[in-house]
Formats: C-alpha cells, sequence, structure tokens
C-alpha cells in the first residue's frame, strides 16, 4: 500500500498541534498574547511577558514570531533550559534544523535530564535522516519520563517507518494507554495492525481516530485502504468519497476509489478518477498503467495503446514486470487486429 501522509514526524506533530487545537482555544491564545503584548508596554523589559508570548505563538505554529520572542527573552533572562528547547522547537518546525540542535543542546547542557529537550531533538535527529540518534534520544527521554504518551508516540512512528519489529505496535499501544485520546496514536495504531495483516484490528483504530477527529483525512484514508483489501467496496469508495471532500487534490484517494470501482466494474467511474488522479499527477506511472489495463480491456486499441506508451514514458525502470506487459502489448496493439 503507497501511503501519501508527512514523511517526517515533525510535520506530522506540527498538523497534530494545531488541528488539535479547538476555535476557544485559539481564542485563550489570542487573549494571551494580548495580555502579554500589553505586560510589554508597561514595562518593554519583562523577560517573563516575552517568554509566555513566545510559547502561545509557538504553538499557534507561527514560528517567526515565537523565535523573535524568544531571543528577547533569552537576553533578558538568565540562561534558561525551557527558552533554548522552545526556540530550538520553534526552528525545527521550521526547517532549520542547524540552529535547532544548538538550541537543543544548549538545553541539555544546562539540563541534562530534560526529557522533553530530548524527544523533540530526537524528532530533529530523524527529520535529518538520522534514526538511529532519534530512537536514541526517544529511549533516553522515556528514561527519564517513562509516563510520557509523546515520546512513545514518537518512537513507535520511527520502528513503523523503518518497517522493523511490531511496526512500532507496542510503543503506539503505550502512547494510546497513557493517552487514550490521541487521534494520531489511533492512525499509526492502526497501520501497523495493518501491515501486520490484522485488518479488521486496523479497521477499529481507524474507527476509533475518526470518533476523536471527525476531520482527519488520512484515517478515512487508510481506512478506506482497508477497505478496499477485504473487498468491502461500498465502504472504500465512501472513506475516499470523504477524504477527497477534504482535500481535493488527494491523488491516491482517486488512484484507489478508482480501484474500488474498477473491482465494482464501474468502468466509466475508476476510468474518470484514473483521469482526474493523472490530471494532478501527469506523471504517476502506475495509474497510467492501470488506466491502460482497463482500456485494453474494454476501450478502443488507440487509447490503450497511448495509456500503455504514457506508462512507459514514467515508469520506474525496476518496474520490470509492468514494464514487460506493456511493451508485449504495445507490440501487439500496434500490429492491429488480426483478420
Amino acid at each position: 500500500m503507497k501511503l501519501r501522509m508527512p514523511t517526517v514526524l515533525a510535520l506530522l506533530l506540527v498538523i497534530c498541534l494545531l488541528a488539535c487545537s479547538s476555535r476557544p482555544e485559539w481564542e485563550d491564545f489570542n487573549r494571551k498574547i494580548n495580555e502579554c503584548s500589553n505586560a510589554l508596554k508597561a514595562n518593554p523589559k519583562d523577560g517573563q511577558a516575552y517568554h509566555q508570548r513566545g510559547y502561545v505563538y509557538l504553538k499557534k505554529g507561527e514560528w517567526d514570531l515565537a523565535i523573535a520572542d524568544f531571543n528577547l527573552a533569552l537576553e533578558l533572562n538568565p540562561p534558561n533550559a525551557k527558552l533554548y528547547n522552545f526556540r530550538a522547537t520553534a526552528y525545527l518546525w521550521k526547517g532549520d534544523l542547524d540552529r535547532a540542535f544548538v538550541d537543543f543542546n544548549r538545553s541539555l547542557e544546562i539540563a541534562p535530564k530534560y526529557g522533553e529537550a530530548y524527544t523533540y531533538r530526537g524528532i530533529a535527529h530523524y527529520k535529518k535522516g538520522d534514526v538511529k540518534q532519534a530512537l536514541a534520544d526517544f529511549n533516553r527521554a522515556l528514561e527519564l519520563n517513562p509516563n510520557d504518551a509523546q515520546a512513545y508516540f514518537n518512537r513507535g512512528y520511527a520502528h513503523y517507518k523503518a518497517q522493523d519489529g511490531d511496526w512500532g505496535l507496542a510503543d503506539f499501544n503505550k502512547s494510546l494507554e497513557l493517552n487514550p485520546k490521541d487521534a494520531m496514536a489511533c492512525n499509526y495504531r492502526g497501520l501497523a495492525y495493518y501491515y501486520r495483516g490484522y485488518w479488521r484490528r486496523a479497521i477499529a483504530d481507524y474507527d476509533r481516530a475518526l470518533g476523536l477527529s471527525p476531520a482527519y483525512a488520512e484515517a478515512y484514508y487508510n481506512r478506506g485502504v482497508a477497505y478496499n483489501w477485504i473487498w468491502d467496496l461500498d465502504r472504500a469508495v465512501a472513506d475516499f468519497d470523504r477524504v477527497l471532500k477534504i482535500d481535493p487534490n488527494y491523488t491516491e484517494a482517486y488512484r484507489l476509489r478508482g480501484l474500488a470501482y474498477y473491482r465494482k466494474r464501474d468502468f466509466d467511474l475508476a476510468l474518470a478518477d484514473w483521469n482526474r488522479c493523472l490530471n494532478i499527477n501527469p506523471q504517476y506511472a502506475r495509474v497510467h498503467f492501470a488506466k491502460a489495463v482497463l482500456l485494453d480491456k474494454y476501450g478502443t486499441d488507440v487509447e490503450a495503446l497511448e495509456a500503455y506508451k504514457s506508462f512507459l514514458r514514467f515508469a520506474n525502470p525496476q518496474d520490470e514486470k509492468r514494464i514487460k506487459r506493456a511493451q508485449a502489448r504495445i507490440k501487439i496493439l500496434q500490429k492491429g487486429p488480426v483478420t
């Protein structure tokens, strides 16, 4: 199964951080920003007000504003492990890994047992592609705080992406034991179950994730994939419909809804979805091949021939099986019908 999801843990956590903030929380953020700004008008050297306002900006995802406030707070306050960690986290979300590592290291020099700094430095290592160091930091964070649900999730995600062991299942279990309302952990435990062949359990976890976060497109997508796998095609189509209402440019949802329609023998609908997918990503070789196979069976020779040629234009050289089949069919179709 090809998954359309963020490829780095940091982006996933940012999305979770922002998506899980309700409107009252956003209103509270704005109220707190106004309070801090008023305090700074009265006393422009109030380091604590810069600290607090920067943290609220961090939670809102306004990285540059957060960094600016943390800079001023660090100028006005004595060395502070939390401030360095918060500024590092803002740099991390912004994608400035070099500055993030500098600040995480400063934070840990001041407070060597600061578990949160290990957790987020681990994310930075993961984003950099250093899974070994990421896991070492997540392990250290859990040694310092065995009840850190986020650290369990992070470590589980790293194992899941590495496709090793139990695909992170044990860590996702522990994360959910500590934080039962984490929709993202439900979704990823579902994925771990899916890859281990427990499709019904996967679907149950996607159900749970969607109960916690009804607009969670990835969970609808993943549940649709699972339904497709067990040939519950109507439910698969319904879930891909929901995904596309949330994100009309979700190419994988078009591809797999097309597959569900193909299996239902709704060939016109399948072709329409694959064409929509190719409108978004014209170089998607796998979809060109699916379209070619459909047209080869139920369309015209000219249409099938063009689709096979499009597949070969964008095919990965390692996809030898499909390439050979496309070449063979092109050879036959170019000869025309036997009379």
